[in-house]
């Protein structure tokens, strides 16, 4: 199933510095979840996650 309008999406995520250094994780945690295509996540992200599937990986 690809992500499109008015799926639930759940995912974990790293965030870094330029240079690699680790800010933040959920690796422990629970996957965010949001419903896309509604502006409920940072426009970015959202779109970088269109047309993705499950266990895709990418940067942003």
């Amino acid at each position: 199933m690809q992500i499109v309008k008015d799926t639930v999406v759940q995912f974990k995520y790293i965030i870094t510095e330029l240079d690699g250094t680790e800010l933040e994780n959920n690796r422990d945690a629970e996957a965010v979840a949001y419903l896309h295509g509604h502006d409920n996540m940072m426009p970015g992200v959202e779109s970088a996650l269109e047309g993705k599937a499950v266990g895709d990986r990418f940067t942003v």
